[in-house]
């Protein structure tokens, strides 16, 4: 397998965006190599094996950290899901983009999206000769006026294939089995797209990974069939998984020692494993493959997210006396809680700021000493942060702008339906498929191992 080159990925877009005026279609190369990256969402920083997990089993992914390039120190641009994305896929921070304010991520009725004035990575690939192509969650906005115009889908930022994706995203209130969410899934919350078309309201777990799959390798290919050996591509492959609410398709479910939240992470595994057995035919054409999370700020106590390394929960070993009254058998008495308030007395504010070591200490646990070595960094951190404040130029927040006329509806006034075909079935009909071999389910595996 070939090493993940995070540089490579970051630099060759630009490269090429500056040449576009006189680029020409080039075919898969080193210098124009096929990219893939596969984004599971909300995974903890410790939630696999290869970065420190005591129980989960090794995985693929944990293969491809050993065999690649680990970046034990990238650094999100945000610790919330919309912000997080949008600066991964512009390369731009989320405050230089006015993705700020509001409930900090999009919600279904948000007026605003990604900022059409931005270039995504997509659109610079699209520009220099990629297929581009993704599936699964894309949380930057959907509609702009109506609610089924998708101003702000992925097919208007670069993708020309957009399979089965999430608008919005996965939470709480879209839990099916009323374990957390006793009122049911919301459909004003919970619907699934294919391409640009609602297709399942509220949406339905049980074969949303195959169908993710499945779209990836109908992606996969056409490009065999029409102009791989022609044509680079860039691919995104975004989990739902891990995030909550937690789900694992049923050939997935159990298939851990552990609860939801690593079946889901079994299930990235599979994907990754999948390609990793059919690797090796392309040559020079083989895949850049980027494996990522969005954000890195979740830990989990059992299937509840804890959210900060730091807190007490981490470090506590000892078993509060109300355990069982609040949950009894091991289920919680209520359905969920979630605060975003942090009130002035349970925050600490450090004037000069703190200096860790994230080498020794990363869980921040230890504060250097007064040393003339950390009063230095000390200042060339606060030299370095004053600079960024006096570059940014205020634009407009496009989080907070409101209009629940916005939320997508698939069968008015219920805003009930399920139109998905079933996992891994091909429509013939679908003009992303003409041109394929007459029997592909047949030549899957044939036409996988072909293309890696």
């Amino acid at each position: 397998m070939s090493p993940v080159s995070l540089l490579l990925l970051l630099l060759f877009p630009l490269s090429t965006f500056q040449q576009r005026e006189d680029c020409t279609v080039q075919p898969p190369s080193p210098r124009h190599p096929n990219i893939v990256i596969l984004m599971i969402d909300d995974l903890g920083y410790g939630d696999i094996a290869s970065y420190g997990h005591p129980t989960q089993e090794y995985t693929q992914v944990d293969r491809m950290a050993a065999e690649g390039t680990r970046f034990t120190q990238a650094y999100s641009a945000d610790s919330m899901c919309s912000p997080s994305r949008a600066g991964f896929i512009t390369g731009r921070l989320p405050i230089r983009l006015g993705i700020v304010g509001g409930r900090r991520v999009f919600v279904p009725y948000d007026i605003g999206g990604l900022p059409k004035s931005e270039t995504t990575m997509a659109e610079m690939l699209q520009e220099a000769g990629y297929a581009t192509g993704m599936v699964g969650k894309w949380h930057l906005g959907i509609n702009e006026n109506n609610a089924t115009d998708g101003a702000h889908l992925p097919s208007k930022r670069g993708f020309e294939y957009v399979g089965v994706n999430l608008p919005f995203t996965n939470v709480w209130q879209c839990d099916t089995t009323r374990e957390f969410y006793d009122k049911g899934p919301d459909p004003s919350l919970c619907f699934l797209y294919d391409g640009d078309d609602i297709v399942q309201q509220p949406m339905k777990f049980e074969h949303m990974t195959e169908n993710l799959v499945g779209d990836w390798k109908r992606f996969l290919m056409t490009r065999l069939a029409q102009d791989q050996h022609e044509r680079p591509f860039f691919f995104y492959f975004s989990f739902p998984q891990v995030h909550s609410t937690q789900f694992a398709s049923k050939r997935f479910r159990g298939s851990s020692k552990e609860a939801l939240r690593s079946d889901g992470i079994d299930i990235s595994d599979e994907l990754r494993g999948e390609s990793e057995d059919v690797e090796g035919s392309l040559g020079k054409a083989r895949p850049i493959i980027y494996y990522c999370n969005t954000h890195l700020m979740a830990i989990r106590m059992g299937d509840y997210k804890v959210h900060y390394k730091t807190s007490p929960i981490f470090f506590n070993n000892s078993v509060d006396p109300n355990l069982d009254y609040f949950c009894p058998n091991g289920k919680p008495k209520s359905d969920w809680y979630v605060s975003q308030v942090c009130p002035d007395e349970h925050l600490q504010k450090h004037y000069p700021p703190l200096v860790f070591d994230l080498i020794r200490d990363p869980y921040e646990q230890y504060p250097l000493q007064n040393t003339v070595k950390s009063q230095e960094i000390r200042f060339q951190a606060m030299q370095r942060l004053s600079e960024h404040k006096s570059s940014l130029v205020k634009v407009k927040n496009v989080l907070g702008s409101y209009n629940k006329t916005l939320i997508p509806c698939c069968n008015p006034p219920s805003c009930k339906c399920d139109k998905l075909s079933r996992p891994t079935e091909f429509d013939e009909s679908r003009p992303d498929y003409v041109g394929l071999v007459p029997d592909l389910e047949k030549t899957e595996y044939e036409l996988l191992h072909r293309f890696f």
